[in-house]
C-alpha cells in the first residue's frame, strides 16, 4: 500500500453453503485479501474457486478443524479480485447434501 492509498475496513460475512454452487463473493477491483473460515461441523468440507462451475474437491478445499485459508493479491495476483464460488460436501461425498453449513468470509482491500 503506498501513500496515496489507505486500508479499506474489512467486511466479515456469514454465508450458507449446501449442495448447489453459490456465488460467495462478487468481483471487487479493490479487494486485496479474502479469507475463508473452516466449517464448524466435524467431517464437513467445502470447496471454493474463482471458476463458476466449481465442484467438490476441484478448487481450494476447506475442512472442518483446519485453519482458515487466505488468498491475497500479493501472492495470487488478480485472482483475489474475481468472483468466488463455493459448494459444500457432507462427511460422505456420496450422500445427498440434505443440510447446509455456514462459513465466514473476510474481505479487505484498499481505497484510493
Amino acid at each position: 500500500m503506498n501513500d496515496k492509498h489507505r486500508a479499506r475496513p474489512g467486511q466479515l460475512r456469514s454465508i450458507t453453503l449446501g449442495g448447489s454452487i453459490v456465488q460467495i463473493a462478487a468481483p471487487d477491483a479493490s479487494r486485496e485479501t479474502i479469507m475463508f473460515s473452516p466449517p464448524a461441523i466435524t467431517g464437513w468440507c467445502y470447496t471454493v474457486s474463482n471458476l463458476a462451475n466449481v465442484a467438490p474437491g476441484a478448487g481450494l478445499v476447506i475442512w472442518a478443524g483446519a485453519q482458515a485459508i487466505t488468498v491475497t493479491a500479493a501472492e495470487c495476483g488478480n485472482a483475489v479480485r474475481q468472483a468466488w464460488y463455493g459448494i459444500a460436501s457432507p462427511p460422505d461425498v456420496g450422500e445427498d447434501v440434505a443440510s447446509e453449513i455456514s462459513i465466514g468470509i473476510l474481505e479487505a482491500g484498499e481505497v484510493c
